[in-house]
């Protein structure tokens, strides 16, 4: 089982379809679909990043920061073109880094986690959760919350 850590707010505006793809700089080394475990990142966001959580998550929203926050299936990676990045909604391209040549990621049965677990994330690539995590994941996934299933 492989996890992602996503700064915040990017993480929960993807897991809760706000955000439909996750932007990166690679695709994945692995078969698709796939399981994916959300990471939020320990860093705090910076300004910019602030306003965006408040505006799309509201201002009393209280992120779990160095935690896995949620499961997704990891359907599609998609080569940036100019074409691709131009049929984007406005509030898509304002919330990812939309550049030629850069991967877009897209997920599907995305869910939050009841009860987040501690966890210390690997920035830029998936990384493998240990047997421990993955027990912890295993038995919060059962009782997670679908949030939006985006076919």
């Amino acid at each position: 089982m492989q996890a992602i850590t996503i700064y915040y707010p990017w993480c929960y505006l993807w897991l809760m379809d706000i955000k439909i793809y996750e932007t990166r700089t690679r695709g994945v080394r692995c078969n698709l679909p796939t399981e994916l475990i959300v990471h939020c990142a320990k860093q705090k966001p910076n300004q910019a990043a602030k306003q965006l959580a408040d505006k799309y998550l509201g201002f009393d929203f209280k992120p779990d920061y160095g935690h896995l926050i949620g499961i997704c299936i990891l359907i599609d990676t998609v080569k940036m073109t100019p074409k691709f990045i131009q049929s984007q909604s406005t509030q898509e391209s304002k919330l990812g880094i939309w550049q030629p040549n850069r991967i877009a990621w897209q997920a599907t049965k995305k869910r939050l986690f009841d009860v987040p677990i501690p966890a210390v994330g690997k920035q830029a690539t998936p990384w493998k959760l240990s047997d421990e995590l993955i027990k912890l994941v295993k038995q919060n996934h059962s009782n997670s919350k679908t949030i939006q299933i985006h076919n």
